[in-house]
């Protein structure tokens, strides 16, 4: 029988059975729109990732205590930098390290006169501005007399002047931090990474403000430095290693308790790590699949009782059993694409909606989409096959006589 007839005939079959049809998709529905959705976001985040790396720039290195740590935080964690330790790094004779900053962060409830919301406070330690890239648009950044004296003082992101002063002019204006009041002297320049974690919603004050206002501090996660050139990353990178051991107070014979990254090499290992994240839960997702191909071979078996008549028929008018087989399994796989294509377009749209709640780049995974369809394909063929061999199989005298 030729492919046209197939595909009208199974079709038709599928038509007749409209509410069945979509109940029987559903599974393969929501395991597709999951792994495109997942995946989508996943890129979203990776490239929102790459953006943060790439405004500070590739010839930023990373020191953390042991085998790494995160950015920010908790402050004053046991085995961070101390204060010391991070002065003593600042103070060091160095060739191919041109800056040295360090930061703690935390999240604390901010109040205006136009706004109350929750941000992230940053206490800024060391050259910040040149290792991290942030200038001062307005106003003035911290002088020492701010650092040493641990003035109530703060430098806001630029989407602050908006969210918290309704676009007013904030220099000499008040935050409400905590339990605190700060004056505002300073906005950033807008840095465009955006995302979740914004630096153009951070509010930046001196170290010693934020320990004595905000969080009693003692250490750092991370001491950042930046090469004098991209060239010399690697010559940095070394000279650092070199410095925190002498820092560090370790004897020839002792292994380094800190790691020194460059930023190319964190970028890699964060995006690795989400990479398998986004790759793990996409694959729990995707188990969805096959709860939807098991829901395809059952409402084929039905599909093969309701017309077993039918089958006996066609047989006695000269239909063979790979005709029959066919027409049942084209019947599968077009239950499975019709609920691919609906879980791909869910999945499209999954992936911008959550793309803009995180306010990460928005992207669509077409790998995903491939997979999508073959595994729809995938899906109709294995749970389609028994039905359909088994409804081949059938005799055409038998089946004439079943009621």
């Amino acid at each position: 029988m030729k492919i046209i007839e197939q595909l009208k005939i199974a079709l038709n079959s599928l038509w007749s059975n409209k509410f069945r049809t979509f109940l029987t998709t559903l599974g393969i529905i929501i395991g597709v729109m999951s792994v495109v959705g997942l995946l989508g976001v996943g890129k979203g985040t990776q490239a929102y990732i790459q953006s943060s790396f790439d405004s500070i720039g590739s010839n930023t290195i990373y020191a953390t205590i042991g085998g790494g740590g995160n950015f920010s935080g908790p402050p004053g964690m046991a085995g961070g930098f101390s204060i010391d330790q991070v002065d003593r790094v600042i103070d060091s004779p160095r060739r191919y390290i041109k800056y040295v900053a360090t930061q703690v962060t935390g999240n604390q409830p901010v109040v205006s006169d136009f706004e109350e919301k929750r941000l992230s406070i940053v206490g800024q330690y060391g050259e910040y501005g040149e290792v991290f890239n942030i200038s001062i648009n307005k106003g003035r950044g911290f002088n020492d007399s701010d650092s040493s004296r641990a003035n109530k003082v703060v430098v806001i992101g630029s989407q602050l002047v908006t969210d918290m002063f309704n676009d007013g002019d904030p220099i000499g204006q008040t935050l409400k931090i905590g339990k605190t009041k700060f004056t505002v002297i300073g906005i950033a320049e807008e840095t465009g990474v955006g995302g979740f974690d914004n630096p153009d919603e951070y509010i930046y004050m001196p170290f010693r403000t934020y320990s004595k206002y905000i969080i009693k501090s003692d250490s750092f996660p991370l001491i950042a430095m930046t090469a004098t050139s991209n060239e010399q990353t690697g010559d940095a990178t070394e000279e650092a290693s070199q410095i925190l051991r002498r820092v560090r107070k370790l004897d020839k014979d002792q292994e380094d308790d800190f790691r020194v990254r460059d930023a190319g090499e964190l970028l890699d290992t964060i995006k690795q790590f989400t990479g398998i994240l986004t790759w793990f839960l996409a694959a729990v997702a995707a188990i969805s699949l096959l709860v939807g191909g098991i829901g395809v071979m059952n409402i084929m078996f039905v599909s093969i009782t309701e017309r077993t008549k039918e089958i006996g028929l066609r047989k006695s008018l000269g239909a063979t059993n790979s005709d029959i087989t066919t027409q049942f399994l084209t019947e599968s796989i077009l239950v499975s694409m019709i609920g691919g294509i609906m879980g791909i377009v869910l999945g499209i749209l999954l992936s911008y909606g959550l793309s803009s709640a995180l306010d990460i780049p928005k992207g669509v995974y077409w790998d995903s989409v491939l997979l999508g369809v073959l595994f729809s394909v995938f899906i109709g063929i294995v749970f389609g096959i028994y039905p359909a061999l088994k409804a081949s199989k059938l005799n055409p005298i038998d089946a004439l006589r079943y009621e």
